[in-house]
């Protein structure tokens, strides 16, 4: 079963935990929301096609591009266990694929995550936009609860 999302990023470790997400992927959102972990690999330099971490995945978040591409995402966690895996990248061009961590021969139990649950705090004029559609799914996510259960009430 696919459960992970598998990313060859140009990002590293430290932006990962500091932004607590690797961003800016098209994919198949559907898809990719029935997944539950994030593994990022090195898409450059000596460690290139590495494994470095797991994330656990909390939401999807569209990230802004130029008119007329295609629609981007952030894959955001809330929790991240570093790992040192050579070689999980098997060279394919697509930068995201979808496949089940086993598969990855990742053991969880083997992992100590770290929580990121403390948002970092970013300037309102960087933050994305969202519909009351994201939102509610982004919230029912976090609560365990189904998207029909939200309600948002906008005051002003």
């Amino acid at each position: 079963m696919e459960d992970t999302l598998l990313t060859f990023t140009s990002h590293d470790e430290q932006y990962i935990k500091a932004n607590h997400y690797d961003d800016a992927w098209t994919l198949n959102e559907k898809r990719a929301s029935n997944c539950k972990y994030l593994v990022c690999c090195y898409s450059q330099g000596a460690k290139k096609g590495t494994a470095f971490c797991v994330g656990l995945i909390s939401y999807l978040a569209e990230v802004p591009t130029p008119d007329h591409e295609k629609t981007r995402y952030a894959i955001h966690i809330t929790d991240y266990a570093p790992i040192d895996r050579p070689d999980t990248w098997d060279g394919g061009r697509f930068p995201v694929r979808y496949v089940a961590l086993a598969d990855l021969g990742i053991d969880l139990e083997s992992l100590t995550f770290e929580s990121l649950r403390t948002p970092a705090i970013a300037p309102l004029d960087t933050i994305p936009p969202l519909t009351i559609a994201q939102a509610k799914e982004g919230l029912a996510k976090q609560f365990g609860v189904e998207p029909e259960q939200i309600e948002i009430v906008i005051k002003g």
